[in-house]
């Protein structure tokens, strides 16, 4: 009976010993879990971060060119009016001109019918 608690005895110490080494494996593994976590949740925020300023950047760019297109918009409005008035003005003479012309050319007719 002796032997028999002893073989327990060492039974349950080699049991023991070998639950404490599947502890301690186990609490390495899940350190080294906890680390990579960690660094794969630093990573992730790293690319978060930078994709929110290239986000930034980009909306940025495209505030100043939605402003240049609007600038430059204004400028061929401002470039068609101008031109607008001109073809007016430049037709306004061609019809003086033309009138000209037909009282000259009346002039003329009634000068040589006399």
């Amino acid at each position: 009976m002796r032997a028999d608690l002893n073989t327990l005895s060492k039974l349950k110490d080699e049991a023991q010993t070998e639950r404490d080494a599947i502890e301690k494996k186990l609490t390495a593994q899940n350190f080294e879990l906890k680390n990579k976590m960690s660094t794969f949740k630093m990573t992730a925020d790293q690319s978060i971060k930078a994709k929110a300023d290239e986000v930034v950047k980009l909306n940025a760019i495209a505030t100043e060119l939605q402003a240049k297109l609007v600038q430059e918009t204004k400028l061929r409005d401002m470039e068609l009016v101008k031109m607008e008035d001109s073809l007016r003005a430049k037709s306004a003479q061609v019809e003086q001109l033309a009138r000209d012309a037909q009282l000259q050319e009346k002039t003329i007719n009634e000068k040589t019918s006399l």
